[in-house]
């Protein structure tokens, strides 16, 4: 009779502590007889307070309990249990109560909730990493008990209701919900499943389970019953509760429609019983209609509710600092708050920093960590006694999860090291530990065989046919234990919410429907294994209802095969009838998914939330959710991928595609953009052969050369994706069908993915996995119209609106501030920081030493690099051709450009620290169809240029080695302490730049710009709702890196349809940026230029080309040094060093060239009148920004430039032998830094200009000057720029300071040269190209309006108020500008041509010219400019010693030193004072 003793003891042990009146000598003689009743019982009202639940009971009432044990047949006979009304009514709970003991208990449970949890997920790793076959299965005594307790039970529960009120969270608001049903039955029935009053002795049991009226409701906005007496709320529950035949209740919101469900149960003897006949449980269940809804109101109240339940678990985190502070009358409210405050942050923040410095608390951490040690490790060995059990929980609750984790892992370790030495010890050892071992210790655990008789135990056993013979049974292949079938007739999910604003009640906005549902699960006990079948006969998805009461159907099923439900989902464990391990099958029919924009836009809007909540608690308990089972899911999957040779997979998804109409509403006739998904296979195993699985040779390339049973083939085939686009009554759906037509935009492109795995896993050499990726051609089409088209069908949808935030202001403090946030709970971080640490690790290689956990071992032992992975990407072309419309209305069309990718391949491989990969492009062809060439083939926009000897040469390459610094091999090649590295090679394209093709391409987009800007104006302009967020940029650290590009040249040829008229070339430029430690280094380099003029019959051919054989045109290095934040640097010590250097060029300047590119840039243009925002006087200009920027940046610049400036001829004409020359001479620049102790440090920047030259020159035939003329002598100029780099610290200096310094400018001019001069003005820049090209028209539309919008100015208030200071200073001199005219002509006949001093005329001086400019950190500035000498001598030489030769000078009376032109120009801020005008000197 133990079984009575035993339902004697917990009932009244439980049901006394919550059931209120209960006679417990009543109930304990009941029970001995056998049957028991209990009527009108009720919860006690501090029942659930212990247990810490979110709710209380407001009332409760359990109508009736009766059981019918059949003590003295109870293996034999059916116990009865029966109950009629439960009535529960429970409330959220307000009142938070501070208990000491509670708290500390809650968190200890949930603390080793998390320890167990990890602890569990590392045990299943294990088990999966040393799994092995079980070949044969033994039954478990629970199993047994379990299905012999399912045969002798008889269960009915009826009138079922609980429910819960809130009025709390919403007040204005209030909502309840609850769960009824109307019974549970399971009784026993015959072969017909009809009742049996009497049990049958047969092998078979038939039994039958119904839930009845089964439903989840959830009424917003609802009246509150708490206020009403118990037995009223009583009966209102039981009202509500639906009975069997009768419909559901009005007063109800159902989220779950009644439900009703049959469950017909075939459970027979043990297996071995009936020689293996029919499965020990065979279950049909058979589901009715399954209604889900849910609306806008219910997901509300759902959301207030979830924010409600998180401010109670944040208060009941915090509320024992209340009780901290005590409750004194006195205080005011705001005084205890700010009290609160103050003991929450200082027990949170401050205490637990401090304590943990503390020596007394590192001492006791650890010796709690050794003595739990010590305990942990007795009770793994066996001694769980109580006294120690009790310590060790003592000991884990002041210890964090961490330390838990580790030291509970590192006991693991050295009870598996120590079994393994106790087995290499003699007899005898193993003798006298036997005789040490105390066996005495207590052991409080509950047995059967402590609680039962033998007679009792051995009549158990024999009644559901289990037995203690540790032999597995000998199951057969094919026998099926459990049978479990799932017919599940309608599931439907409704969503509900308002159509219209002024709608009163909710209508049906979307629908889901799966009319036909099975699920079938079977388990074979002989290997284990277990079969899962899924079928779903169809589905439809239904949008929200129309005028014409016609609902849209955005999913369905499109295509029917014979005998093929929508989607069957098949996976099997060890089949029996292949060869493999596990066998996946899926197969999914074609779906037609359409967009209909009016019921995406109510969805987005009924779950668009209506105000903004703070869910921080539940997000951070979601987030940590997440993490943990993307953590699981992520090693599950890798280790499936590892497995997968044994698994057979068979996918077929056919084509499935996306519709999307014009106003986004469907309709007949009604302009269209298909997308097709294409058909999905994917195929492997070892089941389908190599032949079978393969797929066609002409598209798969082998890998490798490795031998093929190497490798388990995977291969993967996408088959016909394409995108179309079809206008008003055209027939688009046969159009999928063909592979091309006029509506492709797209046409079918299929994707063959091959993928080999290795089956030697620990292999070095071969690689893991092989993925082979091939795409065939993409043939793209486009047109003029059809882009229009497009571009309207897209802008036509409607968006949904979303809801305006409030605008939030975030105030950003540097100094840590006090949060309140969930710990997020991070499971991945503790296994590997537990796995990975030094002691572990350590008793992890003795362990391998010993041949225990292999795998770690090897985990360890691991130097080298694996090869993980090596793919390979293929496409070998993409052509997208654009088309132009001759005729809207006939729809005719013609070629004219078409865009060609040619060979794109890219290949990677994967090792185990660093990733290298290879990225080409062959070629790049842009055609012109509407031009062809003389060898009649359309003309080639862009192209790459091809030389005889490199046939295979790639238009792009891109090589890369990726790795970081964990790499063993970091430091030694091919790494050099670099993490990243890339090359990019990209050979010389050719622009053809044909004026003819150009202007019909620029009149192409500008048409097509002009149509769609049209299109824009009729559509309604959209209100933009985006919330801009400016976040402060975090300061990340770069990693180094290296990139090297070169670029082999450009050409690009400028030219009419009859000739070439400029051939432009650069040639070789190299490009290298290497990113380290201390220092980021650009270096750049031009090896020439030169611009051709390609006409055979111009004088000219050279326009612009290098001077000399140098190899380098231009060449420049940047160096930005990383320095430690706390390095002092020295006075040579930079930021920044550049160093340029430019090689002379030759330029021949005609005006044609120049307006030939002018006329080209001019047909680009597209100009729009768009008005543009005033602009704010009182801003600060340009200019004073970017000072101010450079001001701030405080960045040392040593710069060291080289510029030999080019020479320019410009001739008379293009076929003329006389011009000017002009030599733009040296530019030089170095840096020099000084130490001041007035300035501090001062950047001196020196800049000097010298040989410049002017000269009138005569030229051979082969355009070389064979004699000249100077026209300009002219002393160096001399710049020096002074910048203070801490202009903060000095206030009486400028900032920046610019003198300029130019002894003699002498212009030197004759007849002749004048005339030159003059014809050059008139003869070169009235020559012009005849093959101009006119720009194409453009009609100006107004593509925009400016908006009126509100600026926000952030004024930093605590700014101190700085002196007004100089930023910028510039001081120019010339000494002298003259100019000496001579009579007659000059008459050049050789090189260096002096002129005749005698027919000198008159000479011209400027003497000591000024300029000088200030301007203030306020905006003010000042400019002034003088001249202090006017001098006018007459030359010319005559007899008579009293002629005048000085017609201009100073008088005599006026003072030397006053200039007689002065020029001054004051200007001040309006805000501080008016302009001051313009002063001007008198001329004196």
């Amino acid at each position: 009779m133990v079984f009575a003793h035993l339902a004697v003891y917990f009932l009244n042990k439980y049901l006394g502590d919550y059931i209120e009146n209960l006679d417990t000598k009543h109930l304990k003689i009941s029970l001995w007889h056998g049957d028991l009743v209990l009527k009108n019982l009720s919860l006690k009202h501090d029942a659930l307070a212990n247990l810490d639940l979110p709710f209380n009971v407001a009332t409760s009432y359990l109508h009736e309990l009766s059981m019918h044990i059949p003590w003295q047949h109870i293996h034999t006979h059916p116990t009865k249990v029966h109950i009629d009304g439960v009535y529960l009514l429970l409330t959220p709970k307000t009142d938070i109560k501070y208990d000491r003991e509670r708290d500390e208990q809650n968190q200890y449970e949930s603390k080793m909730k998390e320890v167990h949890k990890i602890e569990q997920f590392r045990k299943q790793r294990e088990e999966y990493q040393n799994s092995q076959k079980i070949t044969k299965r033994k039954d478990t005594f629970f199993e047994r008990l379990e299905i012999h307790i399912l045969r002798n039970l008889e269960l009915s529960i009826s009138n079922f209701h609980i429910a819960f009120e809130d009025e709390v969270t919403k007040p204005e608001c209030p909502f309840a919900f609850g769960i009824t049903f109307n019974y549970i039955k399971l009784f026993t029935t015959n072969v017909e499943w009809e009742p049996l009053v009497e049990k049958e002795d047969a092998p078979v049991m038939y039994k039958v389970g119904e839930l009845n009226k089964l439903s989840i409701y959830w009424n917003s906005n609802t009246k509150t019953r708490l206020e009403f007496k118990s037995e009223d709320i009583d009966d209102f529950l039981q009202i509500n509760i639906i009975e069997h035949g009768s419909k559901s209740d009005k007063q109800l919101t159902y989220i779950l429609q009644p439900l009703n469900i049959q469950a017909k149960l075939k459970i027979a003897t043990a297996s071995s019983e009936q020689h293996y006949v029919r499965p020990v449980v065979d279950a049909q269940v058979d589901l009715e209609q399954i209604s889900f809804n849910i609306d806008r109101n219910q997901y509300s109240d759902l959301l207030d509710l979830l924010e409600f339940q998180d401010q109670m678990d944040l208060k009941s985190k915090f509320v024992k600092y209340y009780a901290m502070i005590g409750n004194e009358a006195i205080d005011k409210p705001s005084l205890r708050r700010w009290k609160f405050a103050y003991t929450a942050i200082l027990h949170e923040e401050i205490r637990p920093r401090l304590s943990s410095y503390k020596w007394e608390n590192i001492k006791s951490h650890r010796d709690r960590v050794r003595e739990y040690h010590k305990v942990y490790f007795h009770l793994l060995n066996g001694h769980k006694s109580k006294k120690q059990q009790h310590h060790a929980q003592e000991l884990e609750k002041k210890i964090d999860v961490f330390n838990l984790i580790y030291i509970r892992r590192r006991t693991e370790i050295e009870i598996i090291k120590k079994k393994t030495e106790h087995k290499d010890q003699s007899w005898w050892d193993r003798f006298t530990g036997l005789l040490k071992h105390d066996s005495k210790h207590e052991n409080s655990e509950f047995t059967l065989d402590n609680a039962m008789m033998a007679n009792e135990k051995k009549k158990l056993y024999d009644a559901i046919g289990y037995s203690e013979d540790k032999r597995s049974l000998n199951y057969p292949e094919e026998y099926v234990d459990i049978d479990l079938s799932v017919r599940l007739h309608m599931l439907e999910l409704n969503v509900w919410s308002n159509i219209n604003d002024n709608d009163t009640q909710f209508k049906v906005i979307a629908t889901i429907v799966v009319p036909d549902a099975g699920l079938n699960f079977k388990r074979r006990p002989a290997k284990p294994a277990f079969l899962i079948i899924a079928d779903l006969t169809t589905c439809q998805v239904f949008g929200v209802q129309q005028i014409d009461d016609n609902r849209p159907v955005l999913v369905e099923q499109r295509t029917q095969l014979e005998q093929k439900n929508l989607l069957h989902i098949e996976y099997e464990t060890n089949p029996v009838d292949k060869p493999s391990d596990n066998r996946i099958r899926i197969f999914l029919q074609s779906l037609a998914i359409t967009y209909d924009a009016f019921t995406v836009n109510k969805i987005v809007d009924c779950f668009q939330p209506d105000k903004k909540r703070n869910l921080q608690g539940i997000k951070e308990v979601a987030y940590s959710t997440f993490d943990d089972v993307k953590y699981q899911s992520h090693f599950f999957f890798n280790y499936s991928l590892k497995n997968i040779q044994a698994t057979d997979i068979d996918i077929d998804l056919q084509s499935s595609y996306f519709l999307l109409p014009e106003n986004g509403i469907y309709q007949r006739s009604c302009t269209i953009m298909c997308l097709d998904f294409g058909h999905f296979i994917f195929k492997g195993g070892p089941s389908y052969s190599e032949t079978e699985a393969e797929i066609s040779s002409q598209d798969i390339t082998v890998i490798s050369d490795t031998p093929q049973s190497t490798y388990f083939p995977l291969n993967l085939k996408l088959e016909d994706i394409q995108l179309l686009y079809a206008n008003q009554d055209d027939d688009w759906y046969n159009a999928r069908i063909l592979r091309d037509s006029p509506f492709h935009l797209i046409k079918p492109i299929s994707i063959y993915l091959n993928i080999h795995k290795c089956n030697y896993v620990d292999n070095m050499v071969l690689p893991a996995w092989k993925i082979d990726i091939q795409i065939t051609d993409i043939d793209g089409r486009v047109s003029d119209t059809r882009m229009i088209g497009i571009v309207k069908l897209i802008q036509s949808i409607p968006l949904p609106e979303l809801k305006k935030d409030d605008v939030e202001t975030e105030i950003r403090v540097q100094t840590n501030t006090f949060k309140v946030n969930v710990p997020r709970k991070n499971m991945k971080k503790n296994i590997e920081t537990v796995e990975n640490m030094a002691h572990v690790q350590k008793i992890l290689e003795e362990a391998a030493s010993t041949e225990i956990d292999n795998q770690a071992s090897k985990k360890i032992a691991k130097k080298n690099q694996i090869i993980e992975l090596e793919a390979t990407f293929e496409l070998s072309r993409v052509n997208l051709l654009i088309e132009e419309t001759t005729s809207e209305l006939l729809q005719c069309v013609r070629p004219f450009v078409n865009i060609s990718i040619i060979s794109l391949v890219a290949r990677t491989t994967m090792k185990t620290f660093d990733i290298d990969f290879d990225i080409s492009l062959s070629d790049l062809n842009i055609t012109h169809e509407q031009f062809l060439t003389t060898s009649n083939t359309s003309l080639r926009l862009v192209s790459i240029e091809h030389h005889p000897n490199q046939d295979n040469k790639h238009l792009i390459s891109i090589q890369g080695l990726l790795t970081s610094s964990v790499n063993p091999s970091f430091d030694s090649a091919p790494y050099n302490s670099i993490e990243n590295q890339a090359r990019l090679h990209i050979a010389k394209p050719v622009l053809m730049l044909q004026l003819e093709p150009f202007v019909s391409i620029i009149q192409f987009k500008n048409n097509v710009m002009e149509k769609i800007s049209q299109e824009q104006h009729q559509i309604p302009a959209k209100r933009s709702t985006q919330q801009q967020v400016i976040k402060k940029d975090s300061r990340t650290t770069i990693p180094t890196f290296r990139f090297e590009a070169n670029l082999e040249g450009l050409r690009a040829i400028i030219g009419s349809e009859y000739s070439q008229i400029l051939d432009i070339n650069f040639q070789d430029l190299h490009f290298d940026a290497l990113n380290s430690k201390e220092q980021t280094a650009v270096n750049i380099i031009l090896a020439d230029f030169y611009v051709y003029d390609s006409n055979p019959k111009a004088r000219f051919h050279k326009i612009i080309s290098q001077q000399g054989n140098e190899k380098q045109l231009l060449r420049m290095n940047l160096s930005l040094y990383n320095y430690p934040k706390k390095y002092q640097m020295t006075l040579d010590d930079v930021d920044c060093d550049l160093k340029l250097q430019l090689t002379k060029l030759n330029i021949i300047f005609l005006y044609k060239h120049i307006d030939l590119v002018l006329n080209i840039i001019d047909i680009w243009e597209t100009k729009t009148s768009i008005q543009k925002p005033p602009s704010d006087p009182n801003q600060p200009s340009t200019v004073s920004k970017t000072m101010e920027k450079f001001q701030e940046q405080v960045l040392k610049l040593r710069l060291d430039a080289t510029f030999n400036a080019p020479s320019i001829l410009i001739p008379i004409n293009s076929s003329s032998n006389e011009g000017l020359f002009i030599d733009l001479g040296q530019l030089l620049i170095q840096t020099k830094f000084s130490d001041d102790p007035t300035c501090l440090l001062v950047e001196e920047q020196v800049i000097t200009v010298k040989n410049l030259l002017t000269s009138r020159v005569h030229l051979s035939k082969t355009n070389e000057i064979v004699a000249d003329i100077n026209l300009l002598e002219c002393a160096e100029l001399h710049v020096l720029i002074d910048r203070l780099l801490y202009p903060d610290q000095v206030f009486d200096q400028s900032q920046i300071s610019i003198k300029a310094y130019w002894d003699t400018i002498q212009f030197i001019l004759a007849k002749d040269d004048y005339a030159c001069i003059m014809k050059v003005l008139d003869e070169n820049f009235s020559e012009t190209i005849q093959q101009r090209a006119s720009k194409p028209p453009f009609t100006k539309v107004q593509t925009g309006s400016i908006s009126k919008q509100e600026k926000v100015v952030v004024i930093d208030s605590k700014q101190p108020d700085r002196p007004i200071t100089e930023q910028l200073r510039i001081d120019a001199k010339i000494k002298i500008i003259g100019l000496k005219l001579y009579l007659g002509d000059s008459k050049i006949r050789s090189r260096n041509t002096s002129r005749n001093e005698n027919l000198k005329f008159v000479d011209l001086r400027l003497e000591i010219c000024e300029a000088h400019f200030h301007q203030l950190s306020n905006s003010s500035y000042t400019a002034q400019a003088q001249i202090h000498g006017l001098i006018l001598d007459d030359l010319r030489e005559a007899d008579r010693p009293n002629n005048v030769t000085r017609l201009i000078d100073r008088s005599s009376k006026v003072d030397s030193n006053t200039p007689i032109l002065d020029v001054k120009l004051d200007c001040t801020p309006k805000d501080e004072q008016h302009s001051k005008g313009v002063q001007q000197g008198r001329r004196k």
